[in-house]
């Protein structure tokens, strides 16, 4: 049987803000962070502390020492009438309790979850709050097991401990690859170490391949960290061949060393939309989608960016009458020829200089490399794509989103053959941004 450690009892709070936790204990017993439980006679809720207040039933009682007025066996009596410490609890889940183990009532609830009348007890959004004066104490193994999963099974990645007990506390790997998922937290909060950590736990896990957009060389290879100096070992180092790490752009090094392979980007791969998605970035006006439509539809989707980049502007000839006109090759010469504003169309072509001057972006790559990160990531390797010197959000957003829309398309037609055909169902694919 457990320890069970109960640290104070429930005065107030609400659904739309944190339960109000009167401390009993010592407040160096708990820390921020910690994981908690509050017991009602039927339901458990399951919460976290986000907040230690200090506080004081009369704030005279709060300004001055009660030794310097009392005697000090009295102001031993009075500090824990007088002064306390309140917890800010935040409410993640509930789940319902059920009878006393020992009750005549526990037999009946068990029998009827046995014959399909009940649902199991399971951990559910919190739609109810606990009575005042509930009791609150920290969380046990089995209760970080209920909510994050019984470490012996095989899917469940360790990924730390809890504070205040060192209980472990377990990612499920086969349902973390089934949703999107977030790292959130201040600067130096230690986002990329526990990233770093969860996607180990994927390699290892083993059931899904990996794409990590590395905008800052910090998951391929070994590093050191800055607050302590230790080595941080690199998911190259850790996993070997397993995991390969790509170099944007050709002759691009990762840390000094030479990548697996180089990436460059085809001008033929880039496509309306993925200029589109840069509207923010490039700051284009709301007439550019008439603009790439008409490029599309006169030079065709493979050659549209090619022969927009060699268009000159501001070029003219004269005309048998002497009067200068746009000259062919222009910008202006195509725009009219087309239907299209000509202000739009130079406009976009000043504004698509930033695309044009990219030198990863090629028209005639030296090698497939987009082919070759899918045919890994289909073979069950890692990719971990390094963007090198490349670290403008322009760069970013293009590669990030011309590649997951032909990842994404190219999964979309393994899923499609998967479900009209025998073949073997397309591997998870989880996308690191």
């Amino acid at each position: 049987m457990e320890d069970i450690k109960y640290i104070g009892k429930v005065v107030g709070g609400g659904l739309k803000e944190s339960f109000v936790v009167r401390l009993e204990v010592p407040a160096s017993d708990v820390q921020e962070g910690a994981f908690v439980i509050v017991e009602n006679q039927d339901w458990l809720f399951y919460g976290l502390v986000t907040d230690l207040m200090l506080g004081a039933t009369d704030p005279r009682f709060a300004d001055e020492p009660m030794g310097n007025r009392v005697a000090p066996y009295l102001a031993d009596l009075l500090y824990g009438q007088t002064l306390y410490t309140n917890l800010e609890v935040l409410p993640s889940l509930m789940m319902e309790r059920g009878p006393d183990l020992d009750s005549p009532e526990y037999a009946q609830w068990r029998k009827t979850i046995d014959a399909g009348l009940k649902d199991q007890p399971r951990p559910i959004p919190v739609k109810t709050v606990p009575p005042h004066h509930a009791r609150v104490r920290l969380a046990t193994a089995g209760d970080i097991a209920e909510i994050f999963g019984d470490t012996e099974k095989k899917a469940n990645f360790i990924i730390g401990h809890t504070r205040e007990q060192g209980h472990p506390v377990a990612l499920d790997m086969e349902k973390f690859v089934q949703r999107s998922s977030g790292v959130f937290g201040a600067t130096g909060t230690g986002k990329s170490f526990l990233t770093r950590l969860v996607l180990a736990g994927l390699i290892h896990y083993d059931e899904a391949s990996i794409l990590v957009f590395d905008m800052h060389n910090e998951y391929g290879l070994d590093d050191v960290a800055s607050d302590t100096g230790e080595k941080v070992v690199g998911l190259k180092s850790k996993f070997g061949s397993k995991v390969r790490i790509v170099g944007l752009g050709r002759g691009a090094m990762v840390r000094g060393q030479n990548p697996d392979f180089n990436l460059e980007i085809a001008t033929r791969d880039i496509q309306p939309q993925d200029v589109e998605l840069l509207s923010r970035e490039l700051n284009l006006k709301e007439t550019t989608p008439t603009t790439l439509d008409a490029l599309v539809t006169t030079f065709g989707q493979q050659n549209w960016l090619r022969e927009f980049r060699e268009m000159t502007v501001g070029a003219v000839v004269e005309d048998e009458k002497g009067k200068k006109i746009p000259a062919p090759g222009s910008v202006a010469y195509w725009a009219n020829e087309n239907g299209i504003n000509v202000m739009a169309a130079e406009g976009l072509h000043s504004k698509l200089r930033r695309l044009f001057s990219l030198d990863y972006v090629v028209d005639e790559p030296a090698s497939d490399g987009i082919k070759e990160i899918i045919k890994a990531l289909e073979a069950g390797q890692h990719i971990i794509l390094s963007f090198g010197k490349n670290e403008s959000d322009l760069d970013y957003l293009l590669v990030t989103n011309l590649l997951t829309r032909l990842i994404r398309r190219r999964w979309e037609e393994r899923t499609n053959e998967y479900r009209s055909t025998d073949k073997d169902k397309p591997r998870p694919l989880v996308i690191v941004v």
